[in-house]
Parts: C-alpha cells; structure tokens; sequence
C-alpha cells in the first residue's frame, strides 16, 4: 500500500505515529494543517472524536510534507 492510500484513510488514532515517522513536531504539523497545536494533541490523545474536517486539515498536511522532496 503507498504512502498516499495509507494517508488517505488515516484514521485519528494513527496521526502520531504517521507524525513521527515523518519526523514533525505537533507545532509544525499545527502549522501545515491551519490547526493549533492543542488541537493536534488532543487529535493524538483521542481526547475528543475530530471533526471530520479536522481530519481531512491533518490528513493533507501529511500528504503534503510526504510529498515534498527531500533535500
């Protein structure tokens, strides 16, 4: 499966081992997706069930720091 399927069905439960193995702070993934921090960690925490756009912020995110080139 890439790395785009996986992303594309990321659940909430996954975003902090998909955020670690891409290497990003919560502040910086907060950053990408529009979303604060707090909001990340408790996404991570499963503090609260995300609303759906939240997810697809987060998931896009990811998408696109995944897909940027590497220097």
């Amino acid at each position: 499966m890439t790395e785009a399927v996986v992303l594309s069905k990321l659940e909430a439960g996954e975003v902090l081992a998909v955020r670690q193995r891409l290497g990003l702070t919560r502040a910086v993934l907060g950053r990408l997706a529009g979303l604060s921090e707090q909001t990340i960690h408790h996404v991570e925490q499963g503090n609260h069930k995300p609303h759906p756009q939240t997810l697809t912020r987060i998931r896009s995110a990811l998408q696109k720091f995944s897909d940027a080139p590497s220097d």
